[in-house]
């Protein structure tokens, strides 16, 4: 946000810049040729007002005679066209100076019957004086109107423009083509004319005239033709005549923005534009310097958010085709509101602000590369010493460029290419490291994504190169469980988590995979082949079970023999004390036997899976009703909630004992008078069960060993209570047989909580 409100800032300030720059004498000739080039872009526009031209042109000159004529000529001419009954007669001709008595009298008797006439006036400087050529008194009758015919042509000698009015010697004289339409009764609106009263007041402004085009746009008789009788006099009914020259030489001839040949257009032909102009109200107007520099400021932020949004050649391109288009809005804004956008500050923003801002990238590249290489001369380098033995190798490398004083362009670019070096030797140094590894190394980031693989990944059965979600892959190339709980805890809590013994989908190796975070990047998997672990725990197991099935026949015997003992009398009262301690001890051994195979089996996989769909509650009443004398004996309360309605596809024999396990144990390790609770839910696609108790609680560093075989507390809680440590080794082992798990969660003197979770 910061940096956008910088920008806005730079873009108003620059926006001023190049709007004052714009005023300048070079850039104001600079913009008339643009506003030259976009008049001829839009093109002519056919004349709409009722204009006609008497020309006196050289063909007149060559019959009627050389200029100046007598006024009884010019008599002649405006009868004629006076015959012709047009609106008005405007004459673009000086009549300032007294010829003969006759002939003066003979043009005043022509005005005096001509329709409405508009006679010209110019002021002209007389020793620096401003003085008014009017017409003489003779010809300025009441109803004729005077009209001023200055062209006011620029700097560069191009007509663009007329002044609505003149003022001078305490009198206001409007334009000849104002006071034609005045003449002729034609309405136009202007901002330059007030009524007040009756009265009409006009005030003088520039009025930018929309050429209709080159010369001989609008409709011309040669003034030959009306006084030799030869002209069609029809043409001009109800319409504005315009007497003047139009032959070369005589003074009265004018550049205009059409003029590209060099010809220029004739006085009169330049009154007929400001005519067309008012009458079709197409003067064209000029977009505020306000809104201007409102459009300037948006545009330079214009090249400043593509200076973001790409780089090099692409920003270049984009920031030169705003040109065209500039033009382009130029010309569409004439043609179809006669409206001047001066596009050339906009140009000149893109020459000044694109090299510019290329200037402020180098300049902040440049500053942000001081900033990282100082972090990287302060922190990376410790870390490559670190690692280097060679500190003295090392060392001597350093010090010749970071002893330098000057950080010049070439020093950043030496130090680039050291810490590129040293970088890539680094690299070299772990990924040796880490091809040399054994272990499956697999690498994902914070959204699960495989990042990295060392080529021991290679070696396994169902490796991809590029796999998408790492829980997947991983559950892919091992029996198919879901690790994405796993990875979640180890996300959320920074803390590894290991497990054991994960057998492939053929069975044919086992994996001990430990998950790790990465501090704010994502999590390592390491996958240990404990094959051979595997199958020497196994064979322990196996003579285990071997021996204990060779136990069971003796104990069998032993426990036979040691019954009908008892039954028939055949020992003394003292040797019958002795039979019973046989007998119980028989039976306890017998229990543990049984209870070493049940794990023994499952974990062989030899045990297969019964799977079936059945309801929660009544497997649960049943064990209930197994254990209930158990709990009346020391007067605990069973309760149980939340499994009605709840069905679980699992085997159900193993799932009860599994329970079984953990409510026997709840009711063995806790207080009379307590109660036990087992709590049913179902969400996620898992159905959990818990089982808590109020009994002693189990201190912290022992929770992750109570699953283990043949653990048992050595406390005095515990000490008296009879058990060979197998009952949660077991339900851990059905919790992992069906793809879910238990865990414990427990606090000292207040007692713990059993969760046995299975897929639904």
């Amino acid at each position: 946000m910061k940096s956008v409100l910088g920008a806005v800032a730079a873009s108003c300030f620059v926006a001023v810049g190049i709007l004052l720059l714009s005023w300048t004498t070079y850039f104001a000739e600079l913009n008339s040729t643009a506003y030259d080039f976009a008049l001829r872009l839009a093109g002519p526009v056919p004349p709409s007002s009722p204009v006609v031209i008497v020309a006196i042109d050289e063909d007149s000159l060559g019959r009627i005679g050389m200029w100046p004529w007598s006024r009884d000529k010019l008599a002649r001419l405006i009868q004629g066209v006076s015959t012709g009954k047009p609106r008005a007669i405007a004459l673009d001709l000086l009549l300032d100076n007294e010829t003969s008595e006759d002939a003066d009298y003979a043009l005043a008797l022509a005005i005096a019957n001509a329709p409405p006439m508009v006679l010209a006036t110019r002021r002209d400087s007389v020793d620096s004086v401003g003085l008014w050529r009017q017409p003489l008194g003779l010809f300025a009758q009441k109803g004729v109107l005077l009209g001023h015919v200055h062209a006011d042509p620029d700097f560069d000698g191009i007509s663009r423009r007329v002044f609505s009015a003149k003022a001078g010697e305490g009198r206001v004289v409007p334009a000849f083509a104002v006071q034609a339409l005045h003449a002729a009764g034609l309405q136009f609106k202007s901002d330059f004319e007030k009524k007040v009263g009756a009265a009409e007041r006009i005030r003088p402004q520039a009025v930018n005239i929309r050429f209709a085009g080159d010369e001989n746009t609008f409709r011309r008789v040669p003034a030959w033709a009306v006084l030799e009788g030869s002209a069609d006099l029809g043409q001009f009914r109800d319409q504005i005549i315009l007497i003047g020259f139009t032959a070369e030489g005589l003074g009265d001839e004018w550049f205009t923005p059409f003029a590209i040949t060099g010809k220029k257009m004739s006085g009169v032909e330049v009154h007929a534009n400001v005519i067309d102009t008012l009458y079709a109200g197409r003067a064209i107007g000029e977009v505020p310097d306000l809104i201007l520099l409102a459009a300037l400021a948006v545009f330079v932020l214009l090249l400043w958010w593509l200076n973001h949004r790409y780089e090099g050649w692409r920003f270049y391109a984009a920031a030169v085709s705003t040109g065209p288009l500039l033009l382009a809005l130029c010309w569409f804004l004439m043609k179809h509101f006669h409206l001047w956008f001066s596009f050339p500050p906009f140009w000149a923003a893109i020459v000044f602000v694109v090299p510019g801002l290329e200037v402020a990238n180098r300049v902040r590249v440049s500053h942000d590369l001081d900033k990282k290489i100082q972090r990287l001369s302060s922190g990376w380098i410790t870390a490559l010493t670190s690692f280097q033995s060679q500190t003295q190798a090392a060392a001597e490398r350093r010090n010749p460029l970071f002893g330098r004083r000057r950080h010049n362009s070439r020093w950043k670019l030496d130090a680039i290419d050291f810490f590129n070096e040293e970088l890539m030797q680094f690299l070299s140094f772990n990924n040796a490291i880490l091809a040399s590894i054994n272990d499956v190394i697999i690498v994902s980031d914070m959204a699960g994504r495989v990042v990295y693989q060392n080529p021991a990944a290679k070696a396994l059965k169902n490796y991809l190169m590029n796999p998408a979600d790492a829980p997947s892959y991983i559950a892919s190339i091992l029996d198919g469980r879901n690790l994405r709980p796993q990875f979640e805890t180890v996300l959320a809590d920074a803390e590894a988590i290991t497990v054991n013994f994960i057998p492939t989908r053929e069975r044919r190796g086992f994996y001990n995979v430990s998950i790790l975070p990465i501090a704010r990047s994502g999590v390592v998997v390491t996958m240990h082949d404990a094959t051979a672990q595997y199958e020497l725990n196994q064979a322990k197991s196996d003579m285990v079970s071997l021996v204990s099935h060779e136990l069971r026949t003796p104990l069998t015997s032993i426990r036979g023999y040691s019954d009908m003992l008892l039954k028939y009398d055949l020992v003394h009262e003292k040797g019958k004390m002795f039979l019973g301690t046989i007998i119980d001890e028989s039976n306890r051994l017998n229990q543990l036997i049984q209870s070493f195979l049940d794990i023994a089996y499952i974990e062989s996989g030899k045990h297969r899976i019964t799977k079936s769909d059945f309801e929660v509650a009544p497997m649960l009443k049943d064990m209930i009703s197994t254990v209930g004398p158990v709990a009346a004996g020391k007067q605990i309360t069973i309760q149980s909630s939340g499994a009605d309605g709840i069905r679980v596809h699992a085997d159900r024999l193993l799932v009860y004992q599994a329970l079984t396990n953990l409510v026997a144990n709840a009711i063995k390790y806790s207080p009379v008078g307590t109660t036990v609770g087992i709590g049913v839910t179902n969400g996620g696609g898992r159905v959990r069960f818990e089982v808590a108790d109020q009994g002693f609680g189990i201190p912290a560093d022992e929770l992750s060993k109570i699953f283990e075989k043949f653990y048992r507390r050595e406390n005095k809680e515990t000490r008296d209570e009879s058990g060979f440590g197998l009952g949660l080794a077991f339900t851990k082992e059905v919790a992992m047989r069906h793809g879910g798990e238990v865990v414990v969660e427990s606090e000292v003197g207040k007692g713990s909580v059993f969760i046995f979770s299975i897929p639904s």
